[in-house]
């Protein structure tokens, strides 16, 4: 265990720790900017002030490292996120290890080019020692939704039926559904969550559980939908 150099555990701690902290650029579009101009009118004062300033020129910037701080989540809406989730090298105290590796779980944006991505975090490593090795694509690059669909509509005027006062706030998510595949193919695509069963924390546990009463008013909520669109005028 001679201190060395080239030893792959330092070179790889270095650029973990770089992509850590690392903020790729902020791109809204359709939704995330819907998504944050509703959310600004149901939240507190200060929180509303920082969803309307995200694009502000002159405190943009140190308006989306507050959310940053305070609303993790949101960031990931902002922008393709990176996240080291885990790390591996070495076999033994002794031994300085031939190398080691470490995973990043990166969310990407509807239409991050991500050839060009993976060239930017090489650059921002600045490390021969260290190589990026994607993983192969499980599912297709699309663009978000649109908003201005008539199944958009549709859901917010059974919204307005089935969750009075309630308000339809399309956001995107950080994570991963089939409907990529459908989106991809130029399908206008929508997930649906009930209201309080998005933040339960049993949510992938193995205790995961939704409200009955959240469950009958989603069934009903599909069936009013499904009928108003099929009922619309082709027209409309």
């Amino acid at each position: 265990a001679v201190p060395r150099l080239d030893n792959p555990i330092t070179h790889l701690a270095a650029a973990v720790a770089k992509l850590g902290q690392l903020q790729a650029p902020m791109r809204l579009n359709e939704t995330s900017r819907t998504f944050f101009q509703r959310m600004a009118e149901l939240s507190t004062a200060e929180e509303a002030f920082l969803f309307t300033h995200i694009e502000d020129p002159a405190i943009g910037p140190m308006v989306q490292e507050a959310i940053r701080r305070k609303f993790p989540r949101f960031n990931s809406m902002l922008r393709t996120s990176i996240s080291p989730t885990m790390i591996n090298g070495g076999f033994r105290s002794t031994v300085v290890p031939a190398e080691a590796e470490a995973t990043l779980d990166v969310r990407a944006m509807p239409d991050e080019d991500m050839d060009a991505f993976v060239a930017w975090l090489k650059e921002v490593i600045d490390d021969p020692a260290v190589e990026i090795v994607r993983i192969p694509a499980v599912r297709p690059a699309a663009q978000p939704s649109r908003l201005d669909t008539e199944m958009f509509r549709a859901m917010e005027r059974t919204q307005a039926l089935v969750y009075p006062g309630a308000v339809t706030i399309p956001m995107m998510l950080a994570g991963a559904t089939d409907m990529a595949q459908l989106r991809s193919k130029g399908v206008q695509a929508y997930g649906v969550a009930s209201p309080g069963d998005e933040q339960d924390p049993s949510s992938h546990s193995n205790d995961e559980r939704i409200s009955i009463n959240g469950l009958g008013k989603m069934i009903e909520f599909m069936y009013r939908t499904v009928v108003d669109v099929a009922a619309a005028p082709r027209s409309r």
